[in-house]
């Protein structure tokens, strides 16, 4: 793309590229910023830590049946990858015990981690996921930035994708 960019073109990125485009999300190539979230387990994991094998692969969602999508794309996609689930839960209600999640989530991933984002810091504006979706899969290398993503439920041309 020049540095001006048509509407054909923007619209040819697809949502990811519009969300880019109007500053709400990252697009392929996008770095990623420096972070810190608890997974399931209560272990901390942050960007230095995450980062460390390459490519990373994050699976993650805001809905209320993202635990289960996760659960599938990992059972899928295996564990040779440097894989992590991530959990927007800034909607949750605050009545929600945070342990009944995790408890919840340690269930549907008993091995690999899922990271938690209570606060909304870290999935949206670091990671650079689009709103709304159940679940979405996203490949970084080493710097953090994005090089894939496929939206929606397992697939074969989606596992292909990453």
């Amino acid at each position: 793309m020049t540095s001006r960019t048509s509407r054909r073109e923007l619209l040819s990125l697809g949502v990811g590229g519009l969300a880019y485009a109007s500053g709400l999300s990252r697009a392929p190539g996008a770095k990623v910023g420096a972070f810190e979230l608890e997974d399931q387990f209560e272990r901390k994991h942050t960007q230095t830590s995450v980062f460390a094998k390459v490519p990373v692969v994050f699976v993650g969602g805001d809905k209320r049946n993202t635990g289960d999508r996760i659960g599938e794309w990992f059972a899928r996609l295996g564990e040779g990858l440097a894989l992590y689930g991530i959990a927007d839960l800034d909607d949750l209600p605050f009545f929600v015990p945070h342990s009944s999640i995790r408890s919840n989530l340690r269930t549907v991933s008993p091995r690999l981690p899922i990271l938690l984002d209570f606060s909304g810091k870290v999935y949206r504006p670091i990671l650079g996921f689009p709103e709304g979706r159940e679940v979405v899969v996203q490949v970084h290398d080493a710097a953090g930035r994005v090089l894939a993503r496929v939206e929606g439920p397992v697939s074969g041309p989606g596992i292909t994708a990453v």
